[in-house]
């Protein structure tokens, strides 16, 4: 090769590179501005600097950006009525108009306060999973209001101030009716540091309690909130906690190494069990070393049924399991089932690795539990977040289009992420098949029951 073509290469792929950082890594603009006089004109400088993101984020649609800019120039007239947690509140709103589960404020903010006691959504409504050891009795308990709303009216409350569908709204909002600054926020009349919970205990007798909020240390980033089901000790956890679990010698499957990236089990000769909580490598190595270990070890064809868990999985980089969704289905009989484990809390990277598995899974592939955190299509992929420079807020925003319905192919180079173009697939509708939730009544004996229903499911594929 001659010197020539190796600079006109080397002059080719630099001009490629420099292509794909500016069209899927934009950076923000640092805007100069003079130090506050006070809150408000802090507040209007942060908005101002907001102003950038319809820019930044490919996401909003043409009325998307109107109305967007509409309600920025509002909240700038409107400056000096807000308290701090009005201003989170508002500016989530603001993101949250893209309609984009990636456009978004973030999904574990580090400004709000949150009392001792976490709830997660089941079934049957939405429960106690977790407390400071000083409010163990609330353990378990069915929550029935909170500052005299019910659960189910916050949440068509708070859904506009979370980025994406309705599931990641669902997802999120444990963490909102966990915070009074964050309610307060929302509905002014509420106290910003404590909040009134009436709940129904396990013997079913009616508790109302007040709870104080606990400033939050931003150094200390929350765990993502299905991550509270699990019994064991959360790094950074201020002070002593329990779960409505502890205790527990056999905990569900999906809930066993909960910080692990990879929890595998055999079932029977030939079945197996794989949970992915995150699409990222931990402790223990690069995920995609640790997967390929993991099928490299099966023989082809030799499992009468595989379980691909992906509940509780927020996503990472589907790099890690590009080769792992091909492989895994051939090591499944032709005759045999690949079961994908969803709910509303699996998004991003481990929606593309859904919709991986379910198209090399072919007819072999069902897909069972709730509707994933997204839609099939969405946008993704970003730089470096924008800072709001009086608040801190962190906005993140996206830049590349996903299609796992049709798949992006080469049909539209002006929104689709390049790098999907050689990986994509159109895997369909990923909505489950067959539809299971899992029930509280279930969970505090330590059943799971979406697990229950797929085993009962596989049981005609067993020898």
């Amino acid at each position: 090769m001659t010197g020539v073509a190796v600079i006109a290469i080397g002059a080719m792929l630099g001009g490629a590179a420099a292509a794909f950082q500016w069209r899927f890594d934009p950076q923000p603009h640092e805007i100069a501005m003079p130090a506050p006089k006070d809150r408000a004109e802090g507040m209007r400088q942060d908005l101002a600097a907001l102003g950038q993101l319809v820019d930044l984020d490919r996401s909003f649609s043409h009325d998307a950006r109107l109305q967007f800019e509409v309600e920025r120039q509002r909240l700038m007239e409107a400056a000096e009525t807000l308290t701090p947690q009005a201003f989170e509140m508002q500016v989530s709103r603001l993101v949250a108009i893209a309609g984009n589960g990636h456009t978004t404020v973030g999904r574990k903010l580090r400004r709000i306060n949150r009392v001792p006691m976490r709830m997660m959504w089941f079934d049957e409504g939405l429960y106690v999973v977790r407390t400071s050891e000083a409010h163990g009795d609330l353990l378990g308990a069915r929550v029935v209001s909170i500052n005299g709303s019910t659960p189910e009216e916050l949440l068509a409350g708070l859904a506009p101030y979370v980025s994406g569908p309705a599931e990641q709204a669902r997802v999120m909002s444990p963490l909102l009716m966990e915070s009074p600054g964050a309610l307060s926020g929302v509905w002014p009349e509420m106290d910003t540091e404590r909040a009134t919970y009436v709940l129904q205990t396990p013997a079913g007798e009616d508790l109302t309690v007040t709870l104080e909020g606990i400033a939050p240390n931003p150094a200390v980033t929350p765990v993502f909130a299905p991550r509270d089901l699990a019994p064991d000790p959360i790094e950074g956890e201020a002070g002593s906690w329990r779960g409505v679990l502890a205790g527990k010698t056999r905990l569900p499957l999906v809930l066993r190494e909960p910080d692990a990236s990879l929890y595998v089990k055999n079932l029977g000769k030939d079945g197996l069990y794989i949970h992915l909580a995150s699409v990222m490598g931990d402790e223990r190595g690069d995920l995609s070393t640790q997967l390929a270990a993991l099928v490299d070890a099966i023989e082809p064809a030799s499992l009468r049924y595989a379980i691909l868990d992906l509940r509780f999985d927020g996503g990472g980089n589907y790099m890690n399991t590009l080769r792992f969704t091909r492989e895994l289905p051939r090591r499944i009989a032709p005759d045999g089932k690949l079961f994908l484990l969803t709910d509303n809390a699996t998004f991003s990277a481990a929606i593309v690795t859904l919709a991986r598995a379910k198209y090399f899974g072919g007819a072999r592939a069902v897909i069972v539990g709730e509707r994933i955190g997204d839609r099939e299509r969405f946008w993704a992929e970003s730089g470096a977040p924008l800072k709001l420079p009086n608040s801190k807020i962190m906005v993140f925003f996206a830049t590349g289009y996903h299609d796992w319905h049709d798949g992006c192919g080469w049909k539209d180079l002006t929104r689709c992420f390049w790098l999907n173009l050689p990986f994509d697939v159109p895997a369909g509708n990923l909505s489950p098949a067959k539809v299971v939730a899992w029930r509280f009544e279930d969970y505090q004996r330590g059943v799971d029951t979406v697990m229950e229903e797929v085993l009962k499911m596989a049981a005609p594929h067993q020898p």
